[in-house]
């Protein structure tokens, strides 16, 4: 059984992790200024690209301990590493460009509960418009009504994972707000599994997005006009 946290590591770019893993460079033995030395060039490579874009004349300088503590938690939780801190055969998987988005959504859906929670809460209203600060004061005049269970800090970290591997984006508004959107399909294999035997009618089910998906990606075909699992 799969371990869950309701913390996610502070990591707020993917790079980060994959510098951590890089840094092993063809050992299993773990280096710590080694890798510390590269999530620091990766960070300087993102603060000098920020800098550039916002047209600061020096970039951000930061340290990066702080990360690579966070980096290797993360590498924990997902599995990439063990508890000597010894890679394992899922981070190479992470490390092909071919595999990487699979793998880190796959483990991330499984790990951290929030994760989907906040995925799905976003896929089933098509927007949700967010405070950026005042989080608890927010969730206290409104309670729960966006269905999120989840502090600010948890929400900015899934909320850029899933930005980087290509679930949603958002943007700022006015008075300190955000929007944050889905840009692509997501279906549980629960809600697959009860489109099992529903009429399959192609001028309206294929146009919903859960049904299309499952069709394209090999779950679910069509048999006697209903849809039926594969092999089944």
């Amino acid at each position: 059984m799969t371990q869950t946290y309701v913390r996610v590591p502070r990591v707020h770019r993917l790079e980060y992790l994959e510098a951590l893993l890089r840094s092993y460079e063809g050992s299993n033995a773990f280096d710590e200024a080694q890798a510390k030395q590269s999530i620091q060039r990766e960070i300087q490579d993102f603060e000098q690209t920020k800098a550039r874009a916002l047209r600061r004349q020096r970039p951000r300088v930061r340290e990066g301990a702080t990360t690579l503590n966070e980096c290797i938690q993360l590498a924990l939780h997902l599995r990439l590493i063990d508890r000597y801190r010894r890679l394992t055969a899922r981070a190479a998987e992470v490390l092909d460009p071919a595999q990487r988005r699979s793998i880190l959504l796959q483990s991330m859906w499984q790990v951290y509960p929030r994760f989907s929670q906040v995925i799905l809460r976003i896929r089933d209203t098509g927007r949700l418009e967010l405070p950026f600060y005042d989080w608890d004061q927010n969730r206290q005049q409104s309670g729960d009504a966006l269905g999120l269970d989840i502090d600010r800090k948890n929400f900015e970290i899934i909320r850029d994972f899933a930005t980087q591997l290509g679930l949603v984006n958002w943007y700022p508004i006015e008075n300190s707000r955000q929007i944050v959107y889905p840009v692509a399909c997501t279906v549980t294999q629960a809600e697959i599994t009860c489109m099992v035997g529903v009429f399959a009618d192609k001028e309206i089910s294929l146009h919903h997005c859960p049904y299309a998906l499952a069709l394209e990606v090999g779950l679910l075909t069509v048999q006697d006009g209903h849809y039926q699992s594969v092999g089944a």
